[in-house]
């Protein structure tokens, strides 16, 4: 079993994307690629599971329960998993435009 973090506040972070690589200690640029590599291979995965709006909405409601699951295990208190869960909550803006970027913008060969 994972230990408890120590700082709710830095996975609050990795959440939202606010976290400044140059400003950062180096355990938290760590973080920073891993997180970076988790998302990535989730993606790969997840990509091959959506191919239909039903197919988004089914597998987007099963990441949420996961992560939720997942932090109830090294969370004792539900206030702790209600901030994360709030954090990523107020990031929806932004990730709508990086998706809208991601998914409109034509791919550029070189």
């Amino acid at each position: 079993m994972a230990r408890r973090p120590k700082k709710l506040d830095k996975f609050s972070s990795i959440i939202s994307g606010n976290i400044i690589e140059e400003q950062s200690s180096k355990e938290d640029v760590e973080d920073i690629k891993r997180a970076r590599l988790i998302e990535e291979i989730l993606w790969g995965h997840v990509e091959s599971l959506t191919e239909t709006h039903k197919d988004i909405v089914i597998t987007s409601a099963v990441l949420i329960k996961v992560a939720i699951s997942l932090y109830t295990t090294i969370l004792e208190d539900d206030k702790d998993v209600e901030k994360i869960a709030h954090a990523a909550m107020k990031t929806i803006p932004q990730l709508r435009v990086r998706m809208e970027k991601e998914i409109y913008t034509p791919p550029i060969i070189h």
